[in-house]
């Protein structure tokens, strides 16, 4: 059996640096090792593809008609998980969400890495239709009947507590 030195475990917990560490099994492991995706830190500066990221997970919920509740549901995930991924353009997807999600939506799991942002894999072409597709997914549409209740509601909760 090797030992391990202190210098080795240090060198592998670096490496897991900016993700959270579960213990036990998980449902399905995800097909790809954590040498295989970007350090938090080498995501600072791209929020081009964090924004596409998200802007993608909520079209596809869109397209299906889905709540957020739903796709968490659907995809075994935290809701508040979701609503980060959606909505905050800051900050790295989970390596299992991505993988969560690649299954709901039945999508290549090494291209959906790569959108998020974690994949150190690097398709220029891919890149570039990814900030086309930011710049692209801005809605300019009216809001929705239910999207114009939803805020009217949520300004009144807003307005009452002041």
């Amino acid at each position: 059996m090797t030992q391990r030195t202190e210098g080795w475990w240090k060198a592998r917990a670096g490496r897991e640096a900016g993700y959270t560490i579960h213990a036990g099994p998980e449902r399905e492991a995800p097909p790809f090792t954590p040498s295989d995706l970007q350090s938090a830190s080498s995501q600072e500066g791209k929020p081009d593809s964090l924004f596409a990221f998200g802007k993608l997970v909520e079209l596809m919920r869109r397209s299906r008609g889905w709540t957020v509740e739903r796709l968490a549901c659907e995809a075994d995930l935290d809701l508040a998980d979701v609503v980060v991924i959606e909505d905050d353009h800051t900050a790295l997807p989970e390596p299992r969400a991505v993988y969560q999600l690649a299954q709901v939506f039945e999508l290549p799991q090494a291209r959906l890495l790569q959108v998020a942002g974690l994949s150190r894999e690097r398709d220029p072409a891919l890149q570039r239709d990814t900030l086309r597709f930011a710049a692209r997914s801005q809605s300019i549409a009216q809001l929705s009947e239910v999207e114009q209740r939803a805020l009217d509601e949520f300004v009144s909760v807003i307005a009452s507590r002041a």
